[in-house]
């Protein structure tokens, strides 16, 4: 199905007490750290200072109460970056989060927006919003 001209988005993070500690970012940050085995590597293809990853992993393992990060110091065979089995749920719980959010806001911009012009790709045919109108 083609996408509509103009959509919807959002940006979905975690706070406490309104201060923001986990987002996206550093969602992709111990995503990346996991496939390369380092959080330093991580921070590099992110385009980020090591310096402002490690303090934003600090910062996120101080609000969940929760260690994100096994480090083993450089030696002979380097050092590197573990992820913890309660980070694993973390990023678990956020994909699903990021997910089912994706899947609602959607549902919701075609039934608030379904039939506006914009909203259906150039030239595509008026769509009736799947949605149930009492939802």
């Amino acid at each position: 199905m083609d996408q509509p001209r103009v959509n919807v988005g959002h940006r979905v993070y975690l706070h406490e007490h309104g201060e923001i500690f986990f987002g996206q970012g550093i969602y992709d940050l111990l995503v990346l750290t996991d496939e390369t085995g380092s959080l330093r590597q991580a921070a590099r293809t992110m385009g980020m200072a090591y310096s402002k990853a490690w303090t934003i992993m600090r910062e996120a393992e101080a609000h969940f109460g929760l260690k994100l990060l096994e480090r083993q110091a450089g030696g002979p065979s380097g050092g590197g970056s573990v992820l913890t089995d309660d980070a694993r749920q973390v990023l678990l719980h956020f994909k699903g989060l990021i997910d089912e959010a994706d899947a609602m806001l959607d549902r919701l911009y075609r039934k608030h927006f379904g039939n506006a012009p914009y909203a259906r790709p150039a030239g595509g045919p008026a769509e009736t919003p799947d949605v149930d109108p009492s939802a």
